[in-house]
């Protein structure tokens, strides 16, 4: 019984889904917006979808995201949309995860 509990338990970690990328890059663009570069190894195929929202300091609500297609390289490219009030303003910070 031991054993099946066990075997049960370490399903269950195994299946969580971890968030092992990481932001490699951010930047303003012409139009106001924030174009994120994200890498996880774990992204296969151009099927896989990044999400990013970005946060204003010290807060937990999003104010802005966009999504973002992989590569088979394990990168990918998001656009994320912020109103028009933080746009080219630091102290934004910004969250990634795979969607499969």
């Amino acid at each position: 019984m031991k054993f099946l509990i066990k075997i049960i338990t370490i399903l269950l970690i195994s299946s969580l889904n971890v968030n092992s990328g990481e932001i490699t890059d951010m930047e303003w663009t012409i139009l106001g917006d924030i174009k994120v570069f994200y890498y996880d190894k774990n992204i296969k195929s151009t099927f896989t979808k990044v999400e990013c929202y970005a946060y204003k300091k010290n807060s937990d609500a999003p104010i802005g995201g966009g999504t973002g297609l992989g590569t088979a390289s394990g990168t990918a490219t998001i656009r994320v949309e912020v109103p028009e009030k933080y746009e080219n303003k630091s102290g934004l910070s910004m969250k990634c995860k795979t969607v499969n």
